[in-house]
């Protein structure tokens, strides 16, 4: 059995400091390892990442093949279990290949990441805010 666990955001203060870390376009490739990596040794590294998009690349392989969508997410497990992120889409996100059958732009993405946009009183769940406290 594996446990994962995270912490929350600290109380709003003068005094409250938090960090995000910023990451995009990170795929997986070795060149997506190295770029985890040097974020995860990274002693300021951010208390929750911001991923602003164009994930597993996934639409770049034959079918858009879901199976890279899995790896991605095996990918970053080692930190994403473990400290917040918070998602939104890029290009390679859109998976839309009515060629062969998949008519609906987004749907691995939509399937997979939850995005609090209902919350922020969005009607889609590629734009929406957070307030941190």
């Amino acid at each position: 059995e594996r446990e994962f666990w995270f912490f929350t955001p600290p109380q709003i203060g003068p005094d409250a400091q938090y960090t995000f870390g910023l990451i995009g376009d990170l795929g997986q490739s070795f060149d997506s390892n190295i770029t985890l990596t040097h974020y995860e040794n990274n002693p300021t590294k951010g208390q929750t990442v911001l991923f602003v998009g164009d994930l597993s690349y996934a639409d770049t392989y034959p079918n858009h093949d879901n199976k890279r969508w899995d790896s991605w997410g095996r990918f970053v497990e080692r930190s994403a279990a473990y400290q917040p992120w918070i998602w939104t889409t890029g290009n390679h996100e859109l998976d839309f290949a009515p060629k062969i059958g998949e008519k609906k732009a987004f749907k691995p993405f939509t399937h997979r990441y939850s995005t609090p946009y209902r919350a922020s009183g969005s009607t889609e769940p590629f734009w929406y805010s957070i307030k941190r406290g």
